[in-house]
């Protein structure tokens, strides 16, 4: 069984990170810290889920990448041939992780959950991540793990790695079944004891006695129930009749007392029916005097009326009057409409007059205004015309200063407008001579030095460097020649400064004559605008005249125009004036109709009333008739009533309903004796059936316990047999698992041996061996014994990884192929080991590629194991950040 190829995505220190794996010895390398051993750690998750973790309080959260939400690892494996890929996933949620997807491919499906995977990959291993841990992973820091574990714990993991817990599974089952089988064989015995004790307790010859006397009692009991029943009938059948006659004289006497009531009733409403009538009556009466003043109300109103030049007779029918109403009505409305239409005209004469006196105001506000503006335009005339006269006297001054300005040029060397190139010259030649006279003081004090030094030689004698005398040296020669140059040259720097001052001069007066040239330029700029200023006073002045004639142009035509507007306003207000005097005579008239008009509505409301009143009266005699005709009827109503009253009376008869009441008393007396007698003469039978019930349910169960014993006793020899058959087996399980724990010991005793003899070959160490707990003890060739704890601590490295070793051969010759063992996985195994013994672990890792381990994994930094392995991985971290990158050499040298 091999790995070809792990991906990690947010695992650990990895961001993302692809690594294949190749048969035989793999080294992965790199330096501290980088996650070499998590790299590992990620196939041994892939495989065994949170049970990889590395200590009991990690959780899932600690192997997802800081700052990232989900991790992913996925290991593909060939195993026994086949090819697989486990794959689990994790999710952060708050501040827990969980494992949300578990999947493993196999050639013979598909398996998915946690559950699933956990167990298909502990079947294929033949072993769990603990026992994984114990055997082919061997973490840095834990290669001790397996000899200071307890001795039932080391028991129990070798025993489960080389499957002898299996042994133990099956005797521990057996025991369980042995003692089921005791159980249930104890319980069985119990209930034929039950059984047989309830058999010996019954008699079946008392049961049948019983059962027999207890249905003569049934048959006795029956037949008087029968006689109580048909004495209680009778009972209740006189009883019945005498309630009927009760409850006959009760429906009588209530029929009295309703009839007594209606005839009670009937004479009020007779007498109510009376009263209504007599009150119609007086209603009639009032109605035929309204109806009289109705009339007298019409035949005033029509006389007045006429009185008021209505054509009218004072006794004209209702038509007559309102065909007269409507004429003056619509009198009325031709009268209004003529007011309308005067007011309207009044109205709009009014309106324009207004209008014409607004006019005429704003014609003369109007003429006033333009004669105004044309008095302003005048003063600003005038105003301008002295601005002239004084902007003349400006530009003769500023022409005075010019010509001084240019008086100024006439002892110059220069015309006016060339200052600035006298300027320019001037200040270049300046700069020459400057530039000179700087040469000059460089040279001169370089000269100066020199003389310095040849004196300091002079003095001295020999030259303080070389040791030679100084007297014909170059320097000390030339020192007058050297004199008389700094003379010439301090009088040409002097005439230098001179010229200097010279040229300042002209500078000063260029500068001036420049600022005498900026001045005329200015004046001539101030002298053009105050011309500009002056002509467009001028034109102004033209344009004012001009505006003013025209504002005294407009000022005649307005006051014209409001003279005749004037004119028009008077002849509106005259007609205005005979609008109001039309208007005068027409509401006169309109209110004259309105008199006739209210004065026949008053007749005609006189009139309506009297018809409604007639109407009514009408209404009120018909009224007065029905009830009339109602009273009859119910005075003959009133003396049926009371003749039937007269009839109920003689049936009623107090003497019948006590006679009635005396015979429903004794009936309803027997009854309750007759039920009591009853209820005891059944409560009896019942109890007889009872008893006769549980007898035959007694004869039952007799028959059913002797078939229920017969079947305990042939239970009862099964399992005694099995109890038999278990307890032989546990013992052979147990005598077994002994014996090839023995076995074991030994062969795992040679391994041993072979693999430390391998490792740690010296003159101090005879052989180890194992107890029947697989505790170690190493003997000396001088015979003294030692527990592995007592070794040093490059010696215990050495040894656990003998007995590692040594396990994992005994695993791999006992499958004998048939369970390809996964890859042996060592990480840092040589830590506190020397160079001589760093070499041994090669060959340990040789030996076990010959025992058939087709892939061994290790984590380490010495180059011994790195150049002696078959392929090499490189941990790297990238710069500036703790994320690792993980690639084999051959990707790396690509």
């Amino acid at each position: 069984m091999r790995f070809d190829r792990l991906t990690v995505k947010g695992y650990r220190c990895f961001e993302d990170a692809d690594v294949r794996f190749e048969p035989g010895v793999t080294v992965v390398r790199g330096v501290n810290g980088v996650g070499k051993s998590s790299l590992l750690e990620a196939c041994f998750f892939a495989l065994y889920g949170a049970a990889a973790l590395r200590t009991a309080n990690a959780t899932l959260e600690d192997v997802i990448t800081t700052d990232a939400e989900r991790c992913s690892v996925a290991l593909w494996f060939t195993h026994a041939g086949g090819e697989y890929r486990v794959r689990r996933e994790l999710k952060r949620s708050q501040d827990r992780a969980s494992q949300d997807v578990a999947v493993l491919e196999t050639p013979e499906g598909r398996f998915d959950q946690v559950r699933a995977v956990d167990d298909r990959i502990a079947s294929l291993f033949r072993m769990d991540a603990e026992s994984f841990l114990a055997c082919a992973y061997v973490r840095q820091g834990e290669v001790n793990k397996l000899v200071e574990a307890s001795p039932g714990e080391r028991q129990d993991i070798i025993d489960g790695l080389v499957r002898l817990g299996v042994l133990e599974t099956y005797r521990d089952r057996a025991s369980q079944a042995r003692l089921g089988v005791k159980h249930v064989r104890d319980s069985v015995a119990g209930a034929l004891s039950d059984v047989t004790d309830q058999l010996e307790d019954k008699s079946e010859d008392e049961l049948q006695a019983v059962r027999k006397r207890v249905g003569t009692q049934l048959e006795e009991i029956g037949e008087r129930i029968e006689e109580l029943r048909e004495e209680r009938e009778t009972a209740a059948e006189r009883k019945s009749e005498a309630e009927a006659t009760i409850e006959t004289q009760e429906e009588a006497r209530a029929e009295l007392a309703d009839a007594r009531k209606r005839v009670n009733d009937l004479e009020e409403t007779i007498e109510e029916t009376e009263a209504s009538r007599e009150d119609l009556e007086e209603e009639l009466e009032d109605i035929d005097e309204r109806i009289e003043r109705a009339k007298g109300e019409v035949r005033e109103a029509l006389e007045n009326a006429a009185g008021e030049g209505v054509d009218i007779a004072a006794d004209a029918e209702r038509a007559a009057i309102e065909d007269t109403h409507a004429a003056v009505e619509e009198e009325i409305e031709d009268v209004e409409d003529e007011i309308s239409t005067t007011e309207l005209r009044a109205e709009q004469a009014r309106e324009q007059r207004a209008d014409l006196e607004e006019e005429a105001e704003e014609l003369d506000e109007r003429a006033e205004k333009r004669e105004q503006q044309a008095q302003a335009l005048d003063e600003e005339i005038e105003e301008a015309k002295t601005a002239i006269e004084e902007t003349h006297g400006e530009i003769e001054s500023i022409d005075e200063r010019i010509a001084e300005a240019k008086g100024r040029f006439e002892d110059a060397p220069i015309e006016f407008g060339e200052a600035e190139s006298l300027r320019s010259e001037t200040e270049a030649e300046r700069e020459d001579v400057d530039e000179e006279l700087t040469g000059i003081t460089s040279e001169l004090k370089a000269t100066r030095k020199g003389i310095e030094r040849a004196e300091d030689l002079r003095e001295a004698g020999k030259c303080p460097t070389c040791g030679q005398d100084v007297e014909g040296s170059p320097h000390v020669h030339s020192l007058d020649e050297d004199r008389e140059q700094v003379a010439e040259l301090e009088s040409r720097r002097e005439e230098l400064r001179e010229e200097i001052e010279g040229i300042d001069e002209r500078i000063e007066r260029a500068e001036d004559l420049r600022e005498v040239e900026t001045t005329v330029g200015m004046l001539r700029d101030k002298r053009e605008g105050k011309t500009e200023v002056l002509e467009g006073r001028t034109e102004a002045i033209t344009d004012k005249k001009d505006q003013a004639e025209r504002y005294r142009e407009e000022a005649s035509e307005a006051s014209e125009e409001a003279e005749a507007t004037h004119t028009e306003r008077e002849e509106r207000l005259e007609e205005v004036e005979a609008y109001e005097s039309d208007l005068e005579a027409l509401r006169e008239r309109r209110a004259g109709l309105e008199e006739r008009g209210a004065l026949l509505e008053t007749a005609i409301d006189a009139e309506e009333r009297r018809s409604d009143l007639e109407t009514e009266r009408t209404r009120i005699e018909e009224r007065h008739e029905h009830l009339g005709e109602l009273l009859d009827e119910r005075r003959e109503g009133l003396e049926e009533r009371r003749s039937r009253l007269m009839d109920l009376e003689e049936q009623v008869k107090e003497e019948r309903v006590a006679e009635a009441k005396e015979t429903k008393r004794k009936c309803e007396e027997r009854i309750e004796m007759i039920d009591e007698d009853l209820e005891a003469a059944e409560t009896r039978r019942d109890g007889l059936q009872n008893q006769r019930g549980r007898i035959e349910s007694e004869l039952e169960q007799l028959e059913e316990l002797r078939e229920r014993r017969a079947d305990l006793e042939e239970r009862a020899a099964a399992l005694t047999s099995l109890y038999e058959e278990c307890e032989a087996l546990q013992g052979m399980y147990a005598d077994l698992r002994a014996d090839l724990r023995q076995r074991n010991i030994a062969a795992l005793e040679r391994l041993v041996n072979e693999v430390f003899d391998l490792a740690y070959r010296n003159d101090a160490y005879d052989r180890i061996t194992l107890d029947g707990e697989y505790r170690a003890t190493i003997h000396e060739k001088s015979g003294a014994t030692l527990a592995p704890g007592k070794l040093s601590g490059g010696e215990q490295v050495l040894f656990n990884l003998a007995l590692r070793c040594g396990i994992y051969q005994l695993l791999v010759e006992g499958a004998q192929g048939t369970a390809p063992m996964p890859p042996l996985i060592l990480d840092e195994p040589t830590a506190h080991l020397d160079a001589g013994h760093i070499e041994r672990i090669d060959g340990v890792v040789s030996r076990m590629r010959e025992i058939g381990v087709e892939q061994t994994i290790v984590v380490s930094h010495t180059d011994e194991l790195i150049d002696a392995a078959d392929h090499r991985i490189e941990v790297t971290q990238r710069a500036a950040t703790n994320r690792s990158e993980a690639h084999a050499e051959s990707d790396l040298l690509v």
